[in-house]
């Protein structure tokens, strides 16, 4: 009787998914990143403009 065959699978990762996430979350940082940008040069132009009234 045969109770197990040795069998050998060949298990294939595919790069795509990983290139593909960590192309995702640069592309988020890069967004985060230029929204606080100009977040912040609105906000320094803000002060300055009140500064400039008093």
């Amino acid at each position: 009787m045969e109770y197990a065959k040795d069998e050998i699978y060949q298990v294939e990762y595919s790069d795509k998914k990983a290139k593909k996430f960590k192309n995702n979350f640069l592309v988020l940082l890069f967004s985060l990143g230029g929204i606080f940008s100009i977040a912040n040069i609105i906000a320094i132009y803000n002060f300055f403009r009140i500064l400039s009234k008093i």
